[in-house]
């Protein structure tokens, strides 16, 4: 049975006893911001351009005829774990080979997001930012599995209206209230606001995994006005593209 997200979004109300629900985002927010930044096509086309692609992953691309970075990923994975069963002494060299390439792919998908992600978050209009945060404060806590700054930007933004909460998420990074000085500390001793958002890259409530590509995004570069990052996702398309 297909919903409308109004459906979808009353009926996990009532599963959640009235409480609000949690939700579990994907990388459509960053598509429906700029397909053609955040796109897979696009990003593969970075990545090709800079010679960042190994044989195998385009390989498999081409195979596939799609430019999925973490479908291309969990191939190779595979492919690794089954000469391991079958004979990891025999097949030592090309196992080498299939783990080296699964993290130069994620170095890749790392390096094109860097490349092709908005410079500083006053790029994007203030509208789109109150449209995600209005249907965002509908939730209480939100997973997400993406790797860029474009929903953390969403959550630190200060508008002056009563109806939203003002940085409805605080991470906790202030600076040192010197005069001149540009050092960005982190105040241990007094927590920032109970997290809201939540990254499980890694993590079990989505799938083990050695490393992502998320554990190379440096979030403190490329226009974060702040250290830290929170990605976005999926069901935020529509609040996007009205």
């Amino acid at each position: 049975m297909t919903m409308q997200f109004p459906e979808a979004f009353a009926w996990a109300g009532e599963k959640a006893n009235d409480h609000k629900p949690h939700l579990l985002l994907g990388n459509g927010f960053s598509m429906a911001y700029n397909s053609t930044r955040f796109g897979y096509t696009a990003l593969a086309t970075k990545a090709k351009d800079e010679n960042l692609l190994p044989d195998s992953a385009l390989r498999l691309m081409a195979a596939s005829g799609n430019s999925d970075f973490e479908g291309a990923m969990r191939s190779l994975e595979a492919a690794e774990e089954v000469l391991r069963v079958l004979d990891a002494t025999t097949h030592a060299v090309l196992i080498a080979q299939l783990h080296a390439d699964v993290e130069r792919l994620r170095e890749a998908l790392a390096h094109s997001i860097a490349g092709l992600h908005p410079e500083r978050p006053y790029e994007i209009d203030e509208a789109p930012y109150r449209r995600v945060r209005t249907f965002l404060d509908a939730f209480k806590t939100i997973y997400s599995v993406n790797y860029d700054l474009l929903l953390y930007w969403t959550l630190m933004q200060d508008f002056g209206d009563p109806s939203l909460a003002i940085r409805s998420s605080d991470d906790g990074f202030r600076d040192s209230r010197v005069p001149g000085d540009e050092t960005v500390l982190w105040n241990n001793l007094r927590p920032a606001q109970a997290e809201r958002v939540l990254p499980p890259r890694g993590a079990p409530p989505v799938r083990g995994r050695r490393r992502t590509a998320q554990d190379h995004v440096d979030p403190h570069g490329r226009g974060a006005d702040r250290p830290g990052s929170r990605p976005a996702g999926q069901a935020c398309i529509p609040a996007l593209r009205r």
